[in-house]
């Protein structure tokens, strides 16, 4: 990410004559004090940047200077335009479409040795496309961090309690295979991970919020998840389960057995996600420990068979007379 940030500060200082320090952290999510370390290490680099204090100073390259496209390698281009184009699926910008164009461009115009018969480096796509709901929350969001102004969402948490929430929002992550809002909570005081699928509602009062400078750059919406108190599992699989088994484990967790069974021994957070994902592998298999998360998923599991069993019978009534 760090290499993808200069060179689009680069890019951006050979198209502007001045920028602030201000605006190029709010336009990446980073600190001030972040932006200033990458401009070390592009003067370090021998990029001719120049500083100016006051007013009307800022940040910019030295006149008449211009980026050699040799610096930057195809495959370089290459990462960056993967990134921009997954993003794009998601963000219906046309900003950002102009520049998954421009870097497009650039890659299709930048030199390569290779020869005709020599394989190309492989190409990287991600599809990162939410739901058509999700894409409405993101929307209302991007909005409002754009403008500075205060959210106020309806969430609900694992259990379905529905919570209504005043944040800031600074950042989204998709991680886990979803989509998360990074923002600071008033209602609980601290910095919290949204999913957005459970974002029952959105709204925009209007409020403006003083940014609180968190350091993006160092991922911190990760520190929820290392946070999670995890335990060490033994999990017991029948022998049909044996693909399952290396599609969703590390080898190295898993021992293979001669009758064809396997047994996983992995650390996850004993939480509603991992009841969740476990109920997923079906009947092949057995949680041995620890003794909490075997009881929690037979509750999942008596729950659900509840749910579906099937009506009793109707009783019919009949009559019996006497005979006269």
């Amino acid at each position: 990410m760090k290499s993808e940030r200069l060179l689009s500060m680069m890019i951006l200082l050979a198209n502007r004559e001045r920028v602030s320090a201000s605006q190029l952290a709010r336009r990446y999510g980073v600190s001030v004090r972040t932006i200033y370390r990458d401009i070390e290490t592009l003067s370090a680099s021998g990029v001719p940047i120049v500083t100016e204090t006051g007013r009307s100073g800022g940040i910019s390259l030295i006149e008449d200077y211009r980026i050699d496209r040799n610096v930057v390698k195809p495959t370089e281009l290459g990462h960056v335009l993967s990134g921009l184009q997954g993003l794009a699926t998601v963000l219906p910008d046309p900003a950002l479409q102009d520049s998954v164009e421009k870097y497009r461009n650039l890659l299709s115009r930048a030199p390569t040795t290779l020869a005709p018969t020599v394989p190309r480096p492989l190409e990287l796509h991600m599809e990162l496309t939410p739901s058509p709901r999700e894409q409405s929350v993101i929307a209302t969001i991007r909005q409002a961090a754009g403008l500075g102004r205060l959210l106020v969402i309806e969430y609900a948490d694992a259990s379905g309690r529905l919570t209504r929430r005043s944040v800031e929002p600074y950042a989204m992550v998709f991680q886990w295979s979803g989509w998360y809002l990074y923002a600071w909570c008033r209602l609980r005081g601290q910095y919290r991970n949204f999913k957005l699928t459970r974002i029952r509602s959105v709204e925009q009062p209007g409020e403006r919020f003083v940014s609180r400078q968190p350091d993006l750059a160092s991922r911190p919406w990760t520190q929820d998840w290392e946070s999670l108190p995890f335990s060490d599992l033994v999990l017991e699989f029948r022998p049909s389960a044996r693909l399952l088994v290396l599609e969703h484990f590390d080898p190295a967790a898993i021992t293979l057995h001669p009758d064809g069974s396997s047994t996983v021994h992995t650390r996850l957070p004993v939480d509603d996600w991992v009841v969740s994902f476990l109920a997923s592998l079906g009947g092949d298999l057995e949680v041995r420990e620890p003794p909490e998360l075997r009881e929690r998923l037979r509750r999942h599991a008596a729950a659900i068979l509840e749910r579906y069993q099937p009506d009793p019978a109707p009783i019919t009534m009949y009559r019996i007379s006497e005979k006269p």
